[in-house]
């Protein structure tokens, strides 16, 4: 799963980021945020879920805490 922590509108990654995803093995992805590049996304072998898409990077609002 990954977290927007509360920011719902942020994206905390896209296709590149979420090839790991793909890489490891694993059967999905649970985003409580929106995400990028569905065009690259739809290309994968593995589940997403997320509220919607977005083109802007949440760099500057999430992070670790």
């Amino acid at each position: 799963m990954l977290a927007g922590n509360g920011h719902p509108d942020a994206s905390p990654g896209g296709g590149t980021k979420m090839l790991r995803v793909g890489v490891q093995g694993l059967a999905g992805l649970l985003a409580d945020g929106r995400l990028r590049d569905f065009t690259e996304l739809k290309d994968h072998d593995f589940t997403t879920f997320c509220r919607g898409e977005t083109t802007a990077a949440g760099g500057g609002l999430i992070g670790p805490l």
